[in-house]
């Protein structure tokens, strides 16, 4: 900025250049040389009005006038009572007098120009200037009094580019550079956990110096993503345009060279409706001096901006009051001022430099007074300085001094001549409502800062902050920080973290890569904060591609489940019973039985009465309803790895003929006739017509006469046959003894079952149903 400006700043200066007389001598040289001119004229260059001559905050400018005379004469008459040094000056000094002269500098770099060149060179040959109050005119009028050998001591333009020795060789300050002050803003930003920040700054030397520094400590600091704009000094239009770029913002600071630009960008804010309880505004200004106490008459802004933007804004700016003794001194002594004694500075300011009496009676207002007074008291220490070192310049021993003065410990950086800004007091100012009234607003010092060093422990609040809503609780600059748990941030914003993942942290500032997906024993759906765990014996299978909720958990290898989804704890393989996991049922091994359902409760197996007739199940032949990973019919289910399988017919846990519905496979099927334990197939299937009542009914009949021949034909007349029929009938009933006999054997007790003369033995399900009651 410094750079870019070079050019400007020099040609200002060298508009002005055919002015200095030829041959002009320094006056740092004849201050050193001539001891006979014992009076130090000191120009103070002040704004008493704009260029149209209409005043701009003239109470100020002719206080400060006031008071740069004050320090005048209380170094003329060695008065120690602020500054201790005036009154131990040595003998070497005695006689050296100051004088100030008032001029105006028209709030206008030209206009100061010309003031200089025109009037000032020519009336009093000054030693030194002190002035300007803005940067703007303080960069060329430093540097064209510099043609002329005359150093300028500023007490108010803060821009950093000042600093800058190759452009302005003659320039030092009792105020601190603006490096200083954004070091203050970023420690409120981060105070209040603000990281989004709109800067809206005038669109000069001040003001776009200002606004670099400000963003790059807010930036550097905290990565605070912080948006710029420049306002024209007097296009309302314009500034309404620039400050709807920034309707994204909530929190801003803004950076003003007057109160033109500050009432203009407040409309603005106004109109836009970027003021009230969810904004935060903080000026680069002193708002003591714009609302300097209760009564509206006295305010420099109108009642719409101090009640709608000012309105809970704050202030950040460094104070040439330090609160103490020499104050108190200063403060006693002003009040004590007569207006008229000070009515001279009309010859040389103009009629809107003289003080009113009422302004003094008002009191000191702008705390730039006090680096007035000290601006001016260096001014005199250094002159002495210079006149006791004949050998020394003005400027190099004014640059030297130290002492305690009403802004504080005065001292100069030796590289660039700067008051360095941890020797200054920086204030946080809070436009408040008086007994929670906000028809009724003051301003009151919330806090101080007094260092500027990384380590400092930030502003010392004497007092909470009071926001636009009355509270002391700072509007979201509406970033979003972290987020919940279950959430993750993604520009801006909380977004639930995807079913299958959980996040648990409740101040998460991860993407999406926060959210854990679970693992193959749990479950989530979106937005969760754990993952919960798929109930006891089982988990979800990789083929299953989600964890998104119960109904993916399925049964480990040798676990059946009793309901879909699950709900209770997949159960232990029956005995007697092989499991596949996932959603199969179990299935019996040979010579068992169990129901051929899906099971609802604990499956049990049975032992069958005939063994070969329960022949098993050598894979899963049921599954709970509604689970179909593949194929999505009833024959598919998925086995413990996920895997689409085919189910096998529980039809096939029987032997050929017998019902597997019915416990222990004794039911009959349909198309088989029955003779004890063999199953034999109906002559016309399962067709019941005359033929299969035929051959029923003949088989009935062979099946009385073999009862008839044996008991009536052949025991009467045979008794050994009665002996052995007995013994045959024994071995029967020792074959219904629910041992394990295989089918060939169970083929040979056909023979000594028949002897037992039981009607079951031939059952005619060929023609008829056979049941309990037909037997």
């Amino acid at each position: 900025l410094a750079a870019d400006e070079a050019d400007e700043i020099r040609g200002l200066a060298a508009d002005e250049a055919d002015a200095i007389p030829a041959g002009a001598s320094s006056p740092v040289r004849r201050l050193a040389a001539d001891e006979a001119n014992a009076t130090i004229s000191v120009a103070v260059f002040l704004p008493f009005s704009n260029s149209e001559g209409q005043d701009y905050q003239s109470n100020d400018a002719r206080n400060n006038g006031v008071v740069a005379a004050m320090a005048a004469q209380q170094f003329n008459q060695r008065n120690g009572s602020i500054v201790s040094e005036f009154a131990t000056l040595p003998r070497s000094c005695d006689g050296l007098k100051l004088n100030a002269t008032m001029w105006n500098t028209f709030m206008s770099p030209e206009d100061a120009l010309s003031v200089f060149v025109g009037e000032t060179m020519p009336r009093v040959d000054p030693d030194v200037i002190v002035g300007a109050t803005f940067s703007s005119v303080s960069s060329p009028l430093s540097q064209l009094a510099g043609a002329y050998g005359v150093p300028t001591i500023s007490y108010a333009s803060t821009a950093p580019q000042l600093d800058t020795k190759d452009l302005f060789p003659n320039f030092m300050r009792t105020v601190p550079a603006d490096t200083g002050m954004p070091f203050t803003g970023r420690c409120r930003a981060d105070e209040n956990d603000w990281r989004a920040v709109g800067i809206i700054a005038v669109d000069d030397t001040f003001g776009r110096g200002y606004a670099e520094i400000l963003a790059e400590e807010l930036d550097i600091f905290q990565s605070t993503e912080t948006t710029t704009i420049l306002i024209p000094l007097n296009n309302e239009a314009v500034v309404r345009d620039l400050l709807h770029l920034l309707r994204d913002k909530r929190i801003f600071f803004t950076i003003f060279g007057s109160v033109g630009q500050l009432e203009m960008t407040g409309r603005a804010a106004i109109d836009l409706n970027m003021t009230g309880p969810d904004f935060a505004w903080t000026h680069a200004w002193d708002l003591r001096s714009l609302v300097p106490s209760p009564d509206p008459a006295t305010w420099k802004v109108s009642e719409l901006i101090a009640h709608e933007f000012l309105r809970g804004s704050g202030s950040i700016g460094v104070s040439g009051f330090v609160p103490g003794p020499r104050l108190d001194a200063l403060a006693a002594d002003f009040a004590r001022q007569d207006a008229s004694d000070y009515a001279y500075f009309a010859n040389t300011g103009g009629p809107q430099a003289a003080p009113r009496q009422a302004e003094i009676d008002g009191g000191l207002t702008d705390s730039y007074a006090g680096f007035v007074f000290d601006a001016v008291s260096t001014v005199g220490l250094g002159a002495c300085e210079a006149r006791r070192k004949r050998d020394l310049g003005l400027l190099t021993a004014m640059t030297a001094q130290k002492f305690e003065g009403v802004s504080g410990s005065v001292r100069f950086d030796p590289k660039t001549f700067s008051r360095p800004s941890d020797s200054a007091l920086y204030e946080l100012q809070n436009l408040v409502p008086i007994g929670g009234d906000w028809s009724r607003v003051e301003v009151n010092q919330t806090g101080v800062w007094t260092g500027t060093s990384a380590d400092s422990s930030g502003w010392d609040d004497s007092r909470p902050f009071i926001f636009y809503d009355g509270t002391s609780t700072p509007p979201w600059d509406g970033v979003t920080r972290s987020c919940g748990a279950g959430t993750y941030l993604w520009d801006n914003e909380c977004l639930a973290c995807p079913a299958g993942t959980s996040q648990s942290s409740s101040m998460n500032v991860g993407s999406a890569d926060s959210c854990i997906g679970c693992n193959e024993t749990a479950y989530s759906a979106s937005g969760a904060a754990e993952c919960t765990s798929c109930p006891q014996n089982s988990f979800i299978p990789v083929a299953a591609n989600a964890h998104d909720g119960i109904a993916r958990c399925v049964c480990d290898k040798d676990y059946y489940a009793t309901e879909w989804p699950l709900e209770n704890a997949c159960r232990s393989c029956p005995d007697n019973a092989r499991c596949q996991g996932g959603m199969t049922g179990p299935f019996p091994d040979e010579g068992y039985w169990l129901a051929p359902y899906p099971p609802r409760n604990r499956a049990e197996t049975y032992r069958c009465r005939y063994n070969w007739i329960c022949k098993g199940g050598d894979g899963a032949a049921t599954c709970q309803e509604k689970w179909f990973y593949g194929r999505g019919n009833e024959e598919s289910c998925v086995d413990h790895k996920g895997r689409t399988i085919d189910l096998q017919n529980t039809n096939h846990w029987c032997h050929q003929g017998w019902n597997v519905e019915s416990p222990m496979c004794a039911g009959e099927v349909r198309g088989y006739w029955y003779l004890d334990a063999q199953a034999i197939k109906c002559p016309n299937g399962e067709k019941r017509n005359t033929e299969a009542f035929v051959f029923s009914a003949a088989m009935f009949i062979l099946v009385l006469f073999l009862f008839f021949v044996i008991n009536n034909l052949i025991r009467p007349f045979y008794p050994v046959f009665d002996a052995v029929l007995l013994t045959y009938q024994d071995i029967g009933l020792i074959t219904l003894f629910w041992f394990d006999w295989n089918e060939r054997l169970s083929r040979v007790f056909f023979v000594f079952r028949v002897a037992l003369l039981d009607v079951d033995v031939y059952e005619p399900t060929c023609a008829i149903e056979w049941g309990f009651n037909e037997a």
